[in-house]
């Protein structure tokens, strides 16, 4: 586990387990503050070679994190475990990316979110997903595990009308620009009833396909 934050002057700040290199110190493997072995970074640990970060977000659970950063021109970086193509590079080779890597597929992106295998990014209004997507968390249509490639929402309402965006576990929500809509997609259960609308759509469905398609738009008062 693990976490990120950005101060006023830009910087990036990461803390927490390293094993798959969610530090950025070019290297996997727990460490301490000091730079030991054997322990976990408990102190924000500044992430070098980055400059001008408007944005950070840390995705994954437990030790299988991964960090996604955004700067003010709208270049992707990420880091840490790329399991499912998570971190934007079109591939998960190499599983363990321990230095800040510009992400080849996305530019000109205007905010990032994460969820726990895949990460979402915001142009002009439109979403993309890359990564696992097995209940369509990703607002595409689509259930598949392991997309490699960005994938833009094919819901016409969605189109043009996102403003921000919130990963979850096997779901994902979007807010409109005005503040005023919210659409959750994904899995949700009788117990958790996770889209807020008191009902848990989809839920006693027992496999991803018959999911995939809860769309739930939750006005908002």
């Amino acid at each position: 586990m693990g976490g990120v934050a950005i101060n006023s002057a830009g910087q990036a700040y990461v803390w927490g387990d390293n094993n798959y290199g969610q530090l950025a110190i070019g290297t996997s493997g727990a460490v301490n503050a000091s730079g030991g072995a054997n322990a976990t970074n408990s102190k924000p640990h500044l992430v070098s070679g980055l400059s001008n970060i408007k944005q950070v977000s840390y995705g994954g659970y437990g030790t299988l994190g991964f960090v996604v950063a955004l700067t003010s021109s709208g270049q992707v970086y990420g880091w840490g475990y790329n399991e499912y193509s998570r971190l934007g590079f079109g591939s998960n080779s190499p599983l363990n990316v321990t230095t800040p890597t510009p992400s080849p597929l996305v530019s000109n992106v205007d905010r990032i979110s994460t969820g726990v295998d895949f990460t979402q990014f915001i142009t002009g209004n439109n979403i993309q997903t890359v990564g696992y997507q097995d209940y369509g968390e990703g607002f595409a249509g689509i259930t598949t595990a392991n997309n490699q490639s960005p994938v833009q929402s094919v819901f016409p309402n969605i189109a043009g009308n996102v403003g921000m965006a919130a990963g979850g576990y096997s779901n994902s929500w979007i807010l409109s620009p005005n503040g005023k809509m919210v659409w959750g997609i994904g899995y949700s259960n009788a117990t958790d009833r996770e889209f807020g609308n008191n009902t848990s759509a989809g839920a006693a469905a027992s496999t991803a396909a018959a999911v995939a398609w809860t769309f739930v738009p939750n006005p908002m008062p």
